[in-house]
């Protein structure tokens, strides 16, 4: 599982975004990767499509990352061959 202080590690000045993917219904560290992304102003995308129902820390997916997306590939828990989603939502 990608650790925050690894990905810290890996950032540059061509860095743009940090993509976590959680596996097997096991979430990453969200808060370490959204701490960092306020730190690095950076984008954090996050692939939930592993993990749909899980928690960690008190944090859900979807709750932290701008835009949580879901791929559909064959051996996610959504699938449809191909494929996925991006969410996105405007607040006012």
């Amino acid at each position: 599982m990608i650790l925050p202080e690894t990905v810290k590690a890996a950032i540059t000045e061509k860095t743009k975004a940090i993509l976590p993917v959680h596996l097997y219904g096991r979430m990453v560290d969200m808060r370490g990767f959204s701490e960092l992304v306020q730190r690095y102003h950076l984008v954090l995308i996050e692939d939930s499509a592993h993990c749909i129902e899980g928690m960690r820390n008190g944090i859900r997916p979807v709750s932290l990352a701008k835009p949580p997306v879901f791929p559909f590939y064959a051996t996610k828990s959504i699938t449809c061959g191909e494929g996925g989603a991006l969410v996105l939502s405007i607040w006012r």
